[in-house]
């Protein structure tokens, strides 16, 4: 008889890769399709459901407490009730999921079982990535780099993101089976997140494999694998060409630049925070601000305080179809809607489980320190590249920083206990 945990991992195998490639599929067969990836989930949602609760006292407790300080900003924001409650929606989806697979029932061999299947499906989009490449010309490409590929990911700096989860993945893999084409997966991951050019991405990458030297290298090898993976780093980039740093040079430019506070997403920031000044304590409220609502009703705050003239960000602009400045950073949403107790409060529940489990990534149980591992170098890519790209609200990433995330932080407190 095939184990509940089983069933369950497939149903969280299979529905994961329809929401990641959803969105790409309805475009390139030219179909309209509103929200598929939303209507995927929520079939799962109703399978899942049919699974007993349990508590997480604390996690509930702050959420709520949240979740009220929230909701009585509606009757002072300025938002209309349709945009605060869409807007409410994605900004706490993260959160339910959270709960919801808490209350999957897997083991340890099932965490493992989807990771393996998650990495199958990564390697996979990495041999797409290459083979658009190779075989599909488009204007967009950069010489010698993959910037440019469309991927079967909703676009490609989200692709970027994915591989370089799946170098932590990989990493964590070649840990709990001792097998070399984890390592392989994993520095593949890493060439291809390089050659895709984006800077975030890229750092993450990094990011990883620092991490995992860490806790993971003994120290009578550090010297010789970092030595290995610096001169690895310095190859790739120095076959990727002038290119790859002409692009590197203008997105530093552009953000930290002279003209800085001119690009969007540092206006962004800036205006987050005069708002949370402003509107101490709650923040402008939910839908009104940086969120997917603004595409279907322009806020008032834009033209408050006057950032409806930034290129970008005005109302013509932020409604086009093409338009992603509504998603081109998070935290300043965060801000800018929650004021800063809310946005603190938040930050809380996002980093929950890493914080009750950060003391378990020195566990002398290897599968209880992977776990560890997993949770918290995730939870720490997801919060540092959402400065830049809207990943909180994306279920593709929910399911990994927040979904997956929970059934490890569940199986570390009942083995820990």
């Amino acid at each position: 008889m095939i184990r509940l945990g089983k069933i369950n991992a497939v149903i969280i195998v299979v529905f994961y890769m329809a929401i990641v490639v959803a969105k790409r599929l309805v475009q390139i067969f030219n179909l309209e399709i509103t929200g598929i990836d939303y209507l995927i989930w929520s079939g799962f949602v109703v399978i899942v459901l049919l699974v007993n609760f349990n508590r997480l006292k604390r996690y509930l407790t702050v959420l709520i407490i949240l979740l009220v300080l929230c909701f009585s900003n509606f009757f002072v924001s300025y938002a209309s009730f349709q945009n605060f409650i869409q807007g409410a929606f994605f900004t706490f989806l993260f959160t339910f999921n959270f709960i919801l697979f808490y209350n999957i029932y897997a083991d340890k061999r099932d965490f493992f079982w989807i990771l393996e299947r998650l990495v199958l499906f990564f390697n996979f989009l990495v041999i797409l990535i290459y083979a658009e490449r190779l075989f599909i010309d488009s204007d967009e490409y950069i010489t010698g780099l993959l910037r440019g590929v469309k991927t079967l990911a909703k676009d490609q700096s989200f692709a970027a993101v994915l591989l370089s989860i799946n170098a932590l993945i990989s990493l964590i893999l070649y840990e709990y089976k001792k097998s070399a084409k984890y390592l392989l997966y994993s520095f593949a991951s890493l060439v291809t997140v390089f050659l895709m050019a984006f800077m975030k991405s890229l750092a993450m990458a990094v990011f990883v494999f620092v991490f995992y030297f860490i806790f993971f290298i003994s120290k009578r090898y550090q010297q010789l694998v970092l030595l290995a993976f610096s001169v690895f780093v310095a190859i790739i980039v120095s076959m990727m060409g002038g290119n790859f740093f002409e692009l590197m040079k203008e997105r530093w430019v552009l953000y930290f630049g002279e003209k800085s506070e001119e690009s969007p997403r540092n206006v962004l920031y800036i205006t987050a925070f005069k708002i949370a000044r402003d509107c101490f304590p709650w923040g402008s409220g939910q839908g009104t601000y940086g969120s997917y609502s603004i595409k279907q009703s322009y806020s008032p705050i834009y033209y408050e305080y006057e950032i409806n003239t930034v290129h970008g960000l005005s109302e013509v602009e932020m409604k086009s179809e093409t338009s992603n400045f509504v998603f081109d950073t998070y935290w300043s949403r965060t801000i800018g809607e929650m004021g800063f107790i809310g946005s603190l409060l938040y930050v809380y529940l996002l980093f929950y489980p890493a914080i009750r489990s950060i003391k378990q990534l020195l566990s002398s149980s290897p599968e209880i320190k992977l776990m560890a591992f997993y949770l918290v170098v995730c939870i720490l890519m997801v919060f540092i590249q959402s400065y830049a790209l809207a990943l909180i609200d994306q279920l593709a990433l929910i399911f990994l920083f927040s979904g997956l995330v929970s059934i490890a932080f569940r199986l570390i407190k009942q083995y820990t206990v």
